[in-house]
């Protein structure tokens, strides 16, 4: 059996290539349902939550697909990690130890030192112990963004800058402000 390579689809366009008019349409499209959120009480679309929720589940239960992990599993792939080049990608490694990533912690986040922590799960255990509803949500959030800023670089070797984080992070975070859609 012959191992394929993992290609990123968007299964709401046609070509199957992301866009802002196909993201629109997904979510005008989108049945909106009453979710309180902690922070701001806004109406949230349940499947944000779902691909949020799944994401957080696999990085938490030590399952997201990264280099190391699917190595071990015996994939023929490099384990180094994309943004650092220097140690082997593992969820922990992702998250909060790569230097790189540790850099966009502290700046996207107001000074958050993540390198303080070795594995995902003692961050968001810290996290969750200071009863900052808003601060957990953007942690988890910001969690989302560098696992699509990691899939842009290596499936579409496509760079990404801290300003441009800071920009998705703030689409994410937009479900909390927006009004329903009927």
């Amino acid at each position: 059996m012959v191992a394929k390579d993992d290609e990123m689809f968007w299964p709401f366009a046609t070509d199957g290539l992301y866009d802002t008019k196909s993201g629109y349409g997904f979510i005008r499209q989108q049945k909106v349902a009453r979710t309180t959120s902690s922070s701001s009480g806004a109406q949230v679309p349940i499947s944000f939550w779902k691909a949020l929720w799944k994401v957080v589940w696999r990085v938490v239960r030590g399952i997201l697909p990264v280099r190391k992990p699917l190595r071990v599993r015996g994939i023929d792939i490099e384990e180094v990690c994309p943004f650092c080049q220097v140690e082997d990608e593992s969820i922990d490694h992702l998250m909060v130890r790569c230097m790189v990533v540790v850099r966009w912690w502290f700046v996207i986040m107001g000074g958050l030192r993540v390198n303080s922590f070795s594995t995902v799960q003692e961050l968001l255990q810290q996290v969750f112990e200071l009863n900052d509803p808003a601060l957990a949500e953007k942690c988890v959030n910001f969690m989302w963004v560098i696992w699509e800023a990691r899939n842009k670089l290596v499936f579409h070797g496509m760079q990404v800058v801290l300003d441009t984080l800071v920009a998705r992070l703030q689409v994410v975070e937009a479900p909390h402000r927006m009004s329903p859609v009927p």
